[in-house]
């Protein structure tokens, strides 16, 4: 493939990015190897070195491509419109851009560079002339995606392509990151491994870091300080279960929610350091037909949103009255301690004047009882099974990261391990829990009844679409792209651009699936092809 004569990646972000490499960031963009492995602190230059690595290959290489990928929609987006900024506002490199949207930057080279969420379905296709494959938060990526990702790479190998992962350790001993990560460890010659502590960032305040092994909890020292794997003891939200209740599910972006299906919301409203965040939650349908003796046990889904950091509530507001006009929340639930006191006014009597069918409105003045309450309905349905969570990294990383204290006269206290933790999109989801205080003075939460399976609410049976079927980490079968049920009533939202298949034809094609034998005779084929 034509190179064109750029200076190397060092030279380049200088001039472009108006800013020196640190020896780490180098050292992981010069590696050599096939798959460099990047197991990261946080502030220690992950993005940074991901967006120089891939503008610098594609303006050297004429007509090849890039590939991101993301372990969300709005992450990947959040990717490219980067790219695509920094290379707009260069004099350097203003000319060299073709175009660019939302997810996609064309360059005069013919190159382009791509983004796109953590879906193996969206990276087949990519192959010819791909030179670069990063994934960014490669922990909380599905690991049906380290083939696809692998193999779409595998095709220009004689041309130089590689991988490069990057991400704060996240995923148990059998996830590809890790494991990518310990095979260079062990130097197999195809991988490079490279760990970043806080130490590499030459501004982070060492000594304040030090101190932080005293206050926060070991998981969270050794994942967000050291860039080590570790398994939190002791959170409210133990990796384990969550690594159970987790599943590779394609769920719509908070922007992208229709009808029929009537979820709950939960809004928790952020300015300064703290972020809005939303969780919506959904039942999932028909899981009795592929998971027998599952029968009267609803099972819910979220789906998470972030805000960036100093939006405007104004703007959240208006945000969420937008998708209330596609998705017909059926329950409102919003945090008015604080900020949040006048948004939450302004959201309700934003969605009243839509006068389209009834909503509930749950606004909720936190208190430490109701904190207590809805996250004990969290960890209650992912204890019991009903609760499939989707591999979002906010989401994940924030649930695993809650930790409580039981204080005195039984005062019980739920908090993020420490205070440059977020807790947004988790505090999203206990607020979606609706819980509220009862005429009696008790503090109950309204999805409990909804969760429960003696109330034996319909259960809508679940179309039969031509999507695989995933498992969580416990072995609860559904769909990857799955329909989504409104939590009190039938009605259902098919995901788009999938098709139904006629009845029964899934079950035909499960019975005629090759076995595990043969599946793992192809594999050992396409390695053996993949060595010669």
């Amino acid at each position: 493939m034509p190179r064109d004569p750029l200076p190397d990646v060092s030279t380049y972000a200088r001039a472009v990015h108006r800013r020196e490499l640190w020896p780490h960031q180098v050292e992981a963009a010069e590696s050599g190897a096939f798959i460099t492995v990047v197991a990261a602190a946080r502030r220690t230059g992950k993005t940074a070195l991901s967006e120089v690595v891939a503008e610098f290959t594609a303006l050297s290489n004429r007509g090849c491509r890039v590939l991101v990928l993301s372990a969300t929609q709005d992450a990947a987006r959040r990717v490219t419109e980067s790219i695509g900024h920094r290379l707009n506002s260069n004099p350097l490199t203003r000319g060299a851009v073709l175009d660019d949207h939302a997810t996609r930057v064309r360059l005069r080279n013919g190159s382009e560079i791509v983004s796109l969420p953590a879906s193996q379905r969206q990276v087949r296709g990519y192959g010819a002339g791909v030179l670069l494959v990063i994934l960014d938060e490669a922990g909380f990526m599905p690991s049906e995606m380290w083939a696809a990702a692998s193999y779409t790479a595998l095709d220009e190998r004689a041309s130089g392509s590689r991988i490069l992962m990057l991400g704060t350790p996240w995923g148990g001993p059998e996830h590809f990151f890790r494991r990518a990560f310990e095979a260079g460890r062990d130097a197999d010659p195809d991988h490079s491994s490279h760990q970043w502590t806080h130490e590499v960032n030459p501004l982070l305040d060492a000594a304040y870091l030090a101190r932080q092994r005293d206050r926060v909890s070991p998981a969270e020292y050794a994942a967000e300080v050291l860039g080590e794997w570790s398994d939190a003891v002791g959170a409210l939200f133990p990796r384990a279960l969550l690594d159970r209740q987790t599943a590779d599910v394609e769920l719509p972006a908070f922007g992208e929610l229709k009808l029929a299906a009537r979820p709950i919301v939960g809004v928790d409203w952020g300015v300064s350091f703290d972020r809005s965040a939303a969780a919506v939650i959904y039942r999932l349908p028909g899981l009795a037909a592929l998971n027998p003796g599952h029968e009267g046990r609803p099972v819910f889904t979220i789906v998470p949103h972030v805000w960036p950091r100093s939006t405007p509530l104004s703007d959240v507001v208006a945000d969420v009255a937008r998708v209330d006009l596609r998705a017909r929340f059926r329950y409102v639930s919003t945090e008015a301690s604080g900020v949040g006191a006048m948004p939450s006014q302004e959201v309700v009597a934003t969605i009243r004047r839509h006068h389209v069918r009834p909503r509930t409105f749950n606004v909720v003045a936190t208190t430490s009882a109701k904190k207590t309450a809805g996250y004990g309905t969290l960890l209650a349905l992912l204890e019991r099974g009903q609760l499939v969570l989707p591999r979002d990294p906010d989401l994940l990383r924030q649930l695993a990261g809650l930790r409580f204290e039981q204080g005195e006269r039984g005062f019980t206290r739920i908090e993020a391990e420490s205070a440059i933790v977020h807790d947004d999109v988790a505090d999203a989801a206990m607020l979606a829990t609706l819980p509220y205080t009862s005429r009696g003075g008790r503090v109950k939460c309204g999805l409990a009844p909804l969760a429960d399976p003696t109330r034996a609410l319909d259960d809508a049976p679940a179309p039969d679409l031509d999507v695989p079927i995933v498992e969580t980490g416990g072995g609860l079968r559904l769909l990857a792209h799955p329909p989504l049920q409104s939590v009190y009533g039938v009605e259902v939202s098919l995901p788009d651009g999938v098709e139904v298949l006629p009845p029964g034809q899934r079950a035909r094609r499960e019975r005629a699936a090759p076995s595990p034998t043969i599946l793992a005779a192809r594999a050992a084929i396409r390695e053996a092809l993949a060595e010669e």
